[in-house]
């Protein structure tokens, strides 16, 4: 885990097979889950114009890491997490 804290910049394949560059805001295992996940960002603004954030579980493999989707009830704790990042923010 002390590697993935060191992470500032990550490829993403986007579901369209693009690769993008994310700057890393976050990353934290859940004891509850044993699992670690990744807040990130390509740096767009919505409609609203607020910074889109976005999330993954990580797990590391043979070619560095991998991005996973999540249970809707793990995404339930890592929204109140960037919730609560964001109110910081503030």
């Amino acid at each position: 885990m002390e590697e993935l804290q060191e992470l500032q910049k990550i490829n993403v394949k986007k579901s369209n097979g693009e690769v993008a560059e994310a700057e890393v805001l976050l990353c934290f295992e859940l004891e509850k889950t044993g699992k670690s996940y990744i807040i990130y960002t390509f740096n767009e603004v919505d409609s609203q114009n607020m910074e889109t954030f976005h999330a993954s579980v990580i797990t590391e493999n043979e070619n560095g890491y991998q991005l996973d989707t999540m249970p809707e009830d793990e995404w339930k704790i890592v929204k109140e997490i960037m919730r609560d990042m964001i109110r910081n923010e503030e």
